[in-house]
């Protein structure tokens, strides 16, 4: 304690203060500033205003993906060379013997606006009424009320067919994951997606949204569906639920594709960003 440091750095897009030491800040995606409506009102306040500006006086900018880095570049106008990716690295659990019948069809995630629960809601809706079908179950704090969630016009049946567990422990979502036909995230954006590659590195086939990171992390080894056509989202759930030569094909691939997501190259690749940082901080005016 005591000496001088010499790099900072932000975990949120806002710079911390410092007059000598390099600055580094964190833009983990810019759905604040598409959809400020669904956002708290502090992040409106002080985001929203100061984002681009402080970004381009940021000796550099880590994020999560390709996806938020190029948005970065295009939104706020900051030099691509200034911004590195750091891949948030898979969970150590061990891959999960495949259920013997299908789990429940699992959302995990605080449920929010950009989650697009509705729109997971209206699918399942539409694929229960088609055949036999697991539950629906949802893991993560709720942040709006449960009765405002569901679609106007629901079928009345389908409150007892969807479970919301709420805040669950590291221990009960792994539970959950190990007991799962399927996890659907269809959000309308994503900056990476952990849940995904949670479930891709226990064994759990995915259904995700074909927009935002999402695609860019699930790559060949889940089925990917557009969030804003129930019939896609349905369609795509049905397919694993009538196929468990698909459900066993996309596990393995998503076991696979897990294992590139490391923390080690993670934090070789902070480490070089910080000291990219710090030679641009130094560098004659």
């Amino acid at each position: 304690f005591g000496a001088t440091p010499e790099v900072v750095w932000s975990l949120h897009p806002l710079l911390m203060p410092s007059r000598r030491a390099a600055q580094l800040v964190s833009i983990h995606d810019l759905y604040f500033l598409d959809h400020p409506e669904a956002t708290t009102r502090e992040v409106r306040r002080d985001y929203g205003p100061l984002v681009a500006r402080h970004a381009r006086r940021a000796d550099g900018i880590i994020t999560i993906s390709e996806h938020t880095r190029a948005r970065i570049v295009s939104r706020l106008g900051v030099p691509a060379d200034r911004i590195t990716v750091c891949y948030p690295g898979a969970p150590g659990w061990r891959v999960r013997d495949e259920p013997s019948v299908p789990g429940p069809i699992l959302h995990v995630g605080t449920i929010e606006p950009r989650k697009n629960v509705a729109a997971l809601l209206s699918a399942y809706a539409a694929l229960a009424a088609g055949g036999e079908t697991p539950p629906l179950v949802f893991a993560g704090r709720v942040a709006t009320p449960v009765d405002t969630l569901f679609p106007a016009g629901a079928p009345p049946w389908l409150r007892f067919r969807v479970t919301f567990r709420g805040y669950v422990t590291d221990g009960e979502r792994l539970d959950l994951y190990r007991q799962a036909s399927m996890l659907v995230v269809p959000s309308a954006d994503e900056g990476f997606g952990i849940p995904v590659l949670e479930a891709m590195a226990t064994g759990v086939p995915v259904v995700a949204a074909s927009r935002g990171s999402l695609p860019e992390v699930v790559a060949d080894a889940g089925l990917l569906a557009d969030p804003d056509r129930e019939a896609d989202l349905a369609a795509a759930m049905r397919r694993l639920l009538d196929d468990p030569a698909l459900r066993r094909d996309l596990a393995a691939r998503g076991v696979a594709r897990a294992r590139r997501f490391n923390w080690d190259e993670s934090a070789g690749r902070l480490l070089e960003a910080c000291g990219r940082a710090l030679a641009r901080r130094r560098a004659p005016a």
